[in-house]
């Protein structure tokens, strides 16, 4: 139906224009958490897609919230698709984080998606000092640092990584 009115999910269901930042539905006993088409690098550069829409939406009751992504705002999370082996064995080719939007910088140790010169990626950060720490869990792969000026132009933290969802074939 979605795709015949050429309206998303959450439209649908509410009637509200889309907002990258607040796109969760949430309900008194459940979340709908929407799945965007949208791919992070984990070793593929992945350009950032500038009209990311909703393509489909996974229910969940609020308990499954608490006990799997801790202390998120239900209202800003969402799923995007993981691409490459960087962070391998943590996160694969394919899987799917849930990520909270409303994380809109590094304030703690932690994995991240971010955008840095166009380019959509999912890392551990490592704040030292005033630079940033950024880990591939692949040993394949190099850290780098970023400096407070490399953060000024081109970059931009789109959320925290809170969970994952890792489906494979039996």
């Amino acid at each position: 139906m979605c795709q015949v009115l050429r309206v998303s999910p959450s439209w649908l269901i509410t009637g509200s224009e889309d907002s990258t930042m607040h796109q969760s539905i949430v309900c008194e006993n459940t979340v709908c958490i929407p799945l965007l088409n949208v791919r992070a690098s984990c070793g593929v550069n992945e350009s950032l897609n500038p009209n990311a829409a909703v393509v489909e939406v996974m229910q969940v009751n609020r308990s499954w919230i608490t006990r799997n992504c801790g202390d998120v705002n239900p209202n800003c999370l969402n799923l995007i698709i993981i691409n490459g082996d960087s962070m391998e064995p943590t996160l694969q080719d394919g899987d799917f984080v849930i990520i909270d939007r409303s994380v809109e910088s590094f304030y703690t140790d932690s994995m991240f998606a971010f955008s840095l010169d166009d380019s959509l990626y999912v890392k551990r950060v490592q704040r030292i000092g005033r630079k940033f720490h950024i880990i591939s869990d692949n040993p394949m792969y190099k850290a780098y640092t970023l400096d407070p000026e490399e953060l000024e132009h081109g970059f931009a933290v789109r959320g925290r990584v809170v969970t994952t969802c890792n489906i494979r074939k039996a």
